[in-house]
């Protein structure tokens, strides 16, 4: 394993603002010699990288040292080829060489291959993978080694302590799973978006196609048969790992199943396939949506909530997306509904607040679960909503969005007309003339630090906010 990336260098500091014991301070991190191609930061130290053009070419800087001059970088996801760790600590992008593509991890380059698709990294950076072709052969790659088998073009899973993983492979008579580097039992096909791995990384839980029809299979224990699946029907390892929840069909009736870590297996008639199904984060809880004739309805453990034309809530690519959760505890649930089509609102423990034309995203409980936020628009502005209060107004974009961990603050960044404010507590604090790079991470006990990575003035700069 290659060492970390180097700590950063910071540049001269000024103080921007001190407004109502909010305290702000930017520091120059590296001057832009031209205008990147693409930016990233990640982590509290303010870790980042850059790519920039280079007389035809292109050239990374990671924390203000060149790495290297390429033919051309790769982007997993449109626009962005850099793959932090949650923490900042660990990097990985994938270049092209004049000798052909490679994946670069803290700066150390991996095999040669001729392509590279599906980079990841496991949230401490324990773990990268990616799938390259070699010649004609696929080939998954785990930390610079090839593994096992030919694997298909599904996510990499990882437990929780990042020790194990598992992923789909293909051969001449079906489909299998590969975890930690063995063969399970090989099926006639795989939905491969069902691949779950338990947190303690000892299980692996999937939909299947076998001999005797669509299965479940858990912990190599097979359970069925049941009427096909359809694509995205919902499996999901609880938090601590004790249960299995799985959305299934037999008879065209459909239930949802349960398997706990003894086996044994329980399953209630739902209406219609449960879908967003969320277990509690001690296991004990679970809810999920069913449907009946276009409406839909939250279940929390066995008790049904009221009928709804819609739950969940659009993102900004206007997909929607599941919103049910518990909060940290388990003692609370929250999800966004629509009474109508044409109004969302948010239902907190049972309780529904006011109608708004949209809620973006979920709501947010604060670490200890005491306070709630969510961000919805109405008329064309768009609000933050905490504890049931709207903050000032603001255009539709925003980034970022989280409670410190003393429970105190909630901070965002969003644009109003030409310039990107940062947001404490609901009203704007600091000013930006570009759109920030964002993730917010809370401090040390005492003073709250959250930093911000943007692009202004020609100049990488670190924003460090000390809050009272």
């Amino acid at each position: 394993m290659s060492s970390r990336l180097p700590a950063i260098g910071l540049g001269f500091a000024v103080v921007l603002a001190n407004q109502g014991g909010v305290r702000l301070r930017d520091e120059i991190l590296y001057r832009l010699p031209a205008r990147p191609i693409a930016l990233a930061g990640a982590g509290p130290s303010g870790s980042f990288a850059i790519a920039l053009p280079a007389a035809g070419r292109v050239r990374v800087v990671v924390n203000g040292r060149q790495e290297g001059v390429f033919l051309e970088v790769l982007a997993p996801t449109p626009g962005q080829p850099f793959v932090f760790s949650e923490d900042g600590a660990r990097l990985a992008y994938a270049a092209r060489t004049p000798r052909g593509w490679q994946v670069f991890f803290d700066g150390q380059p991996g095999p040669v291959v001729t392509g590279i698709q599906d980079l990841q990294v496991s949230r401490t950076g324990t773990l990268h993978t990616y799938k390259a072709t070699i010649g004609v052969e696929k080939r998954l790659f785990v930390n610079g080694a090839p593994a096992t088998g030919r694997p298909l073009a599904t996510p990499v899973q990882f437990d929780r302590a990042e020790r194990s993983f598992a992923y789909v492979i293909e051969g001449p008579n079906g489909q299998a799973v590969v975890h930690d580097g063995r063969v399970v039992d090989w099926e006639r096909g795989i939905l491969h978006a069902s691949l779950q791995i338990s947190p303690d990384g000892q299980r692996v839980a999937y939909q299947a196609v076998g001999d005797s029809g669509h299965v479940v299979v858990v912990g190599g224990r097979r359970y069925g048969p049941f009427d096909p699946f359809p694509e995205g029907a919902d499996i999901i390892f609880s938090p601590d790992g004790s249960r299995v929840a799985a959305a299934v069909m037999a008879g065209g009736v459909p239930s949802l199943l349960e398997v706990d870590s003894a086996g044994t297996v329980s399953r209630r008639p739902t209406q219609g396939l449960p879908t967003a199904i969320t277990f509690s984060a001690d296991g004990r809880r679970i809810a999920y949506v069913e449907s009946f004739r276009g409406r839909e309805r939250v279940v929390v453990d066995t008790s049904p909530g009221p009928w709804y034309q819609g739950i969940g809530s659009f993102d900004d690519g206007r997909r929607l997306q599941s919103t049910l959760g518990f909060g940290p505890d388990g003692k609370r649930v929250s999800y966004t509904a629509s009474p109508d089509g044409a109004q969302w609102l948010a239902v907190i423990d049972g309780s529904e607040g006011e109608p708004w034309d949209a809620i973006v995203g979920p709501v947010q409980f604060s670490p200890d679960g005491t306070r709630t936020a969510f961000f919805a628009t109405r008329a064309g502005v768009r609000y933050a909503v905490v504890d049931g209060r709207r903050s000032e107004g603001f255009d539709d974009s925003q980034r970022g969005g989280t409670f410190t961990q003393d429970d105190r603050h909630f901070l965002f960044t969003a644009r109003r007309g030409r310039t990107h404010h940062l947001f404490v507590d609901g009203r704007p604090v600091a000013e930006r003339r570009q759109a920030p790079r964002s993730r917010f991470y809370a401090g040390a006990k005492g003073v709250v630090q959250v930093v911000t990575l943007s692009e202004v003035e020609g100049a990488v700069m670190l924003t460090t906010i000390e809050l009272p």
